[in-house]
């Protein structure tokens, strides 16, 4: 029987192509869940700078404030997990592009409240219809339940992720203590 592989599938080793071990990817979840992040963000990529000039990280900050309105960059960050530069940059962006609008909090000379404006709502919007698509093709051949359960088990690794985060990081933290300086 001869077997079709996946275009971008990674070549299946076999014990005697290399020395000592290795993971075999195909299945290894974090090797997967990367994979399925980095071509789900190039499609999106592609799609929303070509469409709207906007890239994946501009349209995540939208995203957000569409859920919660007049929130800081923190916020972002905090609720998206992303980095603090990536975030500045983005708002930065959106607020020139007049899709986003910062007001100074009173009492704090560098925190902001944003706020999506109409023009930022009408293209979310439009690029929340997109997304949907996507999200629909990637999740074709899975029937309701299969989808509940696919959302249950990504709830459950990303609590996982963020416990060992919080595990690494102290046990850094620790380590750098005891280091000399």
């Amino acid at each position: 029987m001869v077997v079709k592989k996946e275009k971008d599938a990674p070549p299946e080793a076999s014990p005697e192509d290399a020395p000592g071990k290795a993971i075999t990817l195909t299945n290894y979840v974090p090797f997967l869940l990367s994979k399925l992040h980095n071509t789900n963000a190039r499609i999106s990529t592609l799609q929303y700078s070509t469409q709207f000039g906007l890239g994946l990280s501009e349209w995540s900050c939208l995203g957000l404030l569409a859920s919660e309105s007049n929130i800081s960059a923190t916020r972002i960050c905090e609720v998206g997990g992303f980095d603090r530069a990536i975030v500045s940059r983005s708002v930065n962006a959106l607020i020139e592009k007049g899709y986003v609008t910062a007001k100074p909090v009173a009492n704090h000379n560098r925190k902001r409240l944003l706020c999506m404006t109409p023009q930022g709502r009408q293209v979310h919007d439009q690029i929340m219809e997109l997304a949907l698509a996507r999200e629909a093709k990637l999740l074709t051949g899975l029937d309701a339940k299969e989808r509940e359960q696919l959302l249950h088990t990504l709830r459950t690794l990303l609590r996982n992720a963020l416990d060992l985060e919080r595990s690494v990081k102290k046990s850094m933290r620790a380590i750098r203590s005891r280091q000399p300086s």
